[in-house]
């Protein structure tokens, strides 16, 4: 498995995937310091095989490095869009509870998808005394598939060998439980932290037809 997880080996081209890129606001980045901040959520990695699913090791992928990366270009896109970042440090006791509740929901607010539960939630962070403000989320996900390919004896399904990263971003208004924007990403490879596959597809990612 270690060596199906090589970045030297390419299963076809690089895709974009735009879910209904949505323009932000203009009254969003106003010159108005509070009506700018914005909740960064820790980013929700995934790493796992293909063919079932089950889980991989994400020290292997570089994982913290990986989510490090992340928050770094996703902060640098924000400031650039004229928002602010509201640190963890300046949370109120509220606000800590319920992005420690959103947490576990990121990947889900990352591609578009708000539940009931994390709608219910995000009315409670935008309550927590320091709106205006937005929340932001990111998720990667990378899939492993068999090297000399597999068939599943219970679905009877066949495939071959793939990798695969998806990158998701989404930047939401809590206080409505609505996406402001979204895109998504998928790579035909793995992308390793720090190389130039990994910088071009952020770049991708954030890239809009109103930057």
């Amino acid at each position: 498995m270690n060596r199906a997880t090589s970045s030297k080996v390419i299963v076809g081209t690089i895709a974009v995937i735009i879910l209904a890129p949505i323009a932000i606001a203009q009254s969003a980045a106003t010159t108005d310091a509070p009506k700018r901040s914005v909740i960064v959520l820790q980013p929700s990695l995934v790493f796992e095989r293909l063919q079932d699913e089950s889980p991989l090791d994400p020290a292997k992928f570089g994982g913290p490095e990986l989510a490090r990366q992340l928050i770094e270009a996703g902060e640098q896109n924000l400031r650039n869009k004229g928002f602010g970042i509201l640190a963890a440090a300046d949370y109120t006791p509220q606000t800590a509870i319920s992005v420690g509740k959103l947490t576990p929901m990121t990947g889900r607010i990352a591609r578009g998808s708000l539940t009931e539960a994390s709608r219910a939630t995000m009315a409670d962070l935008a309550g927590a005394g320091q709106r205006p403000m937005l929340l932001f989320a990111q998720f990667l996900r990378i899939r492993v598939g068999s090297k000399s390919g597999y068939w599943n004896p219970v679905s009877g399904a066949i495939g071959s060998s793939q990798l695969e990263t998806v990158l998701a971003a989404a930047l939401v208004d809590p206080a409505n439980g609505t996406i402001a924007w979204k895109n998504e990403v998928l790579v035909r490879k793995i992308l390793a932290p720090g190389s130039k596959d990994l910088t071009e597809a952020l770049s991708t990612l954030y890239a809009s037809p109103n930057q």
